[in-house]
């Protein structure tokens, strides 16, 4: 069984004031879902700070992201997730500009903010996305293996083979 390790949610916004805007969203969604003690919220002004972090091998639960930032952009960063690490998909794009809607489908991004509508958007996409989570999590099979039975999650499995005369390795 793998260790329950903390889990975070990732904030990108160059602009410091509706990054603090956006995280206190974030958080107080977590706080009424009474899960503060077991999801972090990371603030980065920068999309290539939270690259790096992903680089080190942190993952997120949902990435909400800004999509006008000045080094790159919140469409070029979902592409740098979908092609790097799938397992990041959940961006959010957070704008005040309604004509990237397109672009950020076409990019299969999780959901698409306008900023106007943050308070009430963001804690509904992030219920949304702890409930597939959720869901994902409890999805799992049982399999004896040489240190007993263990619960392997469905999302960790990358085959299941059928031997001759035994159940399955």
């Amino acid at each position: 069984m793998r260790k329950t390790e903390k889990k975070s949610i990732a904030v990108i916004d160059d602009e410091v004031q509706m990054l603090k805007v956006i995280g206190r969203y974030v958080t107080e969604t977590l706080k009424q879902k009474n899960m503060t003690d077991k999801i972090n919220v990371r603030l980065f002004c920068m999309a290539e700070e939270f690259l790096e972090s992903v680089k080190k091998d942190e993952k997120y639960l949902a990435v909400f992201s800004d999509i006008e930032m000045d080094t790159m952009n919140g469409i070029e960063l979902g592409k740098w997730l979908n092609k790097k690490h799938a397992q990041e998909k959940g961006e959010a794009i957070i704008t005040s500009h309604e004509e990237f809607a397109i672009e950020s489908y076409r990019l299969d991004a999780y959901q698409y903010i306008l900023k106007e509508e943050m308070k009430v958007r963001i804690p509904e996409v992030l219920r949304n996305i702890l409930q597939q989570r959720r869901e994902e999590e409890d999805s799992y099979r049982v399999l004896e293996t040489i240190e007993g039975m263990q619960k392997i999650r469905y999302g960790d499995i990358l085959y299941i083979q059928k031997a001759k005369g035994k159940k399955y390795v």
